[in-house]
């Protein structure tokens, strides 16, 4: 227990430390820090597949590759916000760049993937509550229909925005009216129907969600002014720590190095505080499009491969005698087994991408691929479901 929290405690640190690297060094150092982080997990995640049996002294290599993290991540920091960098550091940022580039497309339909991955555990979840007190179905019906009410007067509001064009607005019906299909066909069936409306209504959610993530590149007709934002977004980065350079972090350091006392570092900690303006630089520079991609796709990400990681874990620890496994059996652990040693690598690459096109280092233009997102997303359910139902 007290090791989870130890790994999802240095999973929220690099979640915090790659912005930073972002705003105090810019393009050369986010990417510099996130090409460090990408490596680390991904010897860490080969070195867990090498030793996935925990046998002889080979397994005590990825353990100690876990608890030397709080002490190399600050390392990485520090090394990404140097003044120069080696030509051949440079180009091998600059093909890691082209990499993320790239592979938009591949985060996008991850996302769909990610998104039907939890809504079938939500889904689960939903039966064991059921099972244990049939008297909360009436609750998950409240909730379901406050999802289907939110999203369709979300859904009519986005149909009155100027700038959406006939393309647009035949995919959008089409859509809708496909999930309504299913949805009905789907509750048809008795035995489903008391688990089904909470994830086909989340699964309605999530494409309102998408038609409104592609709203905001539709380009209206009217002036700019005549449209109100949540946030108004402008041509500036987010600069977390005002007045701060590399130069500053280096004096201090050095400082510290000789002025060890409580009094030293209470001051310039409330320095460092006071130019820690999080919630004013958000609603100075803060893209709303970006922002929202970073919040949700982060998140329903990291959750679907967190319960996958669980899952795999359960499936090594009831599978540990593994000689008793047939061949076949064997092979898809570990091909299972290679798939989840990526999840953090692709996590900090999803990331990355999203922060890139925050600052505006990328074009965050998906527009296709959130609607190949939604289709990924019902198919996997419906593979899903089926998979259940057998």
């Amino acid at each position: 227990m007290m090791f989870s929290f130890f790994v999802g405690a240095n999973h929220l640190l690099f979640l915090f430390l790659l912005p930073i690297a972002f705003d105090i060094g810019g393009r050369s150092a986010g990417l510099a820090m996130s090409f460090a982080l990408f490596s680390y997990y991904s010897l860490l995640g080969l070195t867990k597949l090498l030793w996935w049996k925990k046998q002889g002294l080979g397994w005590i290599i990825p353990q100690l590759l876990t608890i030397s993290q709080p002490f190399l991540f600050p390392y990485f920091l520090i090394h990404s916000l140097r003044f120069t960098y080696p030509y051949q550091m440079q180009t091998t940022l600059n093909f890691y760049e082209m990499l993320l580039t790239y592979s938009a497309p591949i985060f996008t339909v991850i996302e769909g993937a990610a998104t039907a991955t939890t809504i079938i555990i939500i889904r689960d979840k939903f039966k064991q509550f059921l099972e244990q007190d049939e008297g909360i179905q009436i609750y998950i019906s409240i909730i379901s229909l406050v999802n289907y009410v939110a999203s369709s007067y979300f859904l009519y509001s986005l149909y009155t925005t100027p700038g959406m064009d006939i393309y647009n607005a035949t995919l959008i019906g089409s859509i809708m009216t496909l999930a309504l299909v299913i949805t009905i066909s789907l509750a048809v069936n008795k035995e489903h129907t008391k688990p089904l409306w909470p994830d086909l209504s989340l699964l309605f959610m999530y494409n309102v969600y998408c038609i409104y993530m592609l709203s905001l590149d539709w380009k209206p007709n009217t002036p700019a002014q005549d449209h109100q934002l949540l946030i108004d977004k402008d041509k500036i980065s987010l600069d977390i720590f005002q007045n701060f350079d590399v130069k500053t972090i280096l004096d201090y350091i050095n400082d510290l190095k000789v002025n060890i006392n409580t009094q030293f570092i209470t001051n310039n900690l409330f320095k460092f505080i006071e130019r820690f303006r999080m919630i004013t630089a958000i609603q100075k520079a803060l893209s709303l499009n970006v922002f929202m991609s970073l919040i949700y796709r982060a998140g329903i990400v990291i959750n679907a491969f967190y319960y996958l990681n669980v899952y795999v874990e359960k499936q090594n620890e009831e599978n540990r005698e593994w000689a008793g496994l047939v061949e076949e059996d064997l092979l898809s652990q570990r091909i299972f087994n290679f798939i989840i040693s990526l999840t953090t690598p692709i996590i900090i690459a999803v990331y990355t991408h999203l922060l890139l096109c925050h600052y505006e280092y990328l074009d965050v233009g998906t527009g296709m691929w959130r609607w190949v997102s939604i289709v990924v997303c019902w198919i996997l359910y419906i593979w899903y479901f089926n998979v259940e139902d057998d």
